[in-house]
């Protein structure tokens, strides 16, 4: 069995070279793999043979849940329990999958000693499952889904400073290259290609603006291995650290916001900057710029982070940025004019 061009001849290399696409597609020559000493040598402990059975049952489609599940800290056993120290932070997305599904994901990751937060999504979306909750922070889809989401009301009123603004990502995940799942928010619809992407912000579980695939030639690219979102400008990929949440382009350049803790953002704009930007500016260390825009004469551009903090940057001002409003959930330049949501 080769993982990532890797031979995997025991556990430790199962754990190092894994990726969850490439096991399931060979999943049948671990069958072959794990009967060996190499594999399950004879001084392993006792819970790892038993949870070696389990797996190999499960990929040969045994039933083992009649007599057998899974409790939040627990894999549950006629003889007994095996403690879960790698599966247990995933209820909610365990939920999400079939009885088995869940049991033989478990029992997997418990037998690599593989923490499943760092894999879930490509689990779910290998197996066919979507997952549509903005509070997780990733929405996948898979073709020929249509989604809308529930837009924000100003009129609502909501007054709950403490929930922060979040940047999502809303990837279609599906394992056919052809095909595309639609999201609508109001009026507006995009369709999202397999592999492709897009971001949106939302406020709780309300969504109030969709970012657009393209813009100017600069456009989301999504990873679907490793769920990190780049980006891309005249088709040629950017070298950026960490995801990319929004952009903004024009004439003379772009402006990208990322979650990276030490670059909140990197201009590559005439009027701007011509180089990286460090936390200079007055935008605090502990935010996150989820959204950037730039006026149509590309001499502001605003920032807005997820602490509801409304940042601008104006060229005809000088060169720092200065925090211009509070409690804001949305700006956007309307015929150059700043408009915003607050609450």
């Amino acid at each position: 069995m080769k993982l990532n061009n890797v031979i995997i001849l025991n556990r430790r290399h199962l754990k190092e070279f894994f990726s969850f696409a490439e096991f399931w597609k060979k999943r049948k020559e671990f069958v072959d793999i794990s009967n060996s000493n190499l594999f399950c040598k004879p001084n392993e402990s006792s819970q790892k043979k038993i949870l070696n059975s389990l797996v190999r049952d499960w990929i040969k489609g045994r039933t083992l849940t009649s007599d057998k599940g899974l409790d939040s800290h627990s894999i549950m056993l006629s003889s007994g329990k095996i403690t879960r120290r790698y599966t247990s932070q995933c209820e909610k997305e365990l939920a999400l999958l079939s009885r088995e599904e869940a049991f033989g994901i478990v029992c997997l990751y418990e037998l690599m000693e593989r923490e499943l937060r760092q894999d879930i999504y490509e689990v779910l979306s290998y197996l066919g499952y979507e997952v549509f909750d903005p509070t997780s922070g990733v929405i996948t889809l898979q073709n020929k889904s249509e989604r809308e989401f529930e837009q924000y009301d100003e009129q609502e009123g909501c007054k709950d400073t403490s929930v922060k603004l979040c940047n999502v990502l809303i990837a279609n995940t599906s394992k056919e290259q052809y095909g595309f799942a639609s999201v609508r928010l109001g009026s507006k619809q995009i369709n999202i290609q397999a592999g492709e992407c897009i971001r949106a912000i939302f406020y709780g579980k309300k969504c109030l603006k969709l970012l657009p695939i393209v813009s100017s030639n600069m456009k989301f690219v999504f990873n679907k291995e490793t769920y990190v979102t780049g980006a891309s400008k005249d088709g040629t990929l950017l070298k950026t650290v960490g995801n990319v949440l929004a952009f903004t382009c024009g004439n003379k350049g772009y402006i990208y916001s990322t979650d990276a803790t030490d670059k909140k953002f990197v201009a590559s704009h005439y009027d701007f900057s011509s180089e990286d930007y460090n936390v200079t500016s007055n935008i605090g260390k502990d935010e996150t710029i989820i959204y950037v825009e730039m006026d149509k004469n590309e001499k502001k551009c605003l920032f807005l982070t997820d602490k509801k903090n409304l940042y601008l940057y104006d060229t005809n001002e000088g060169d720092e940025i200065v925090l211009h409003e509070q409690n804001v959930l949305m700006a956007s330049f309307v015929n150059n004019e700043l408009q915003t949501i607050k609450l």
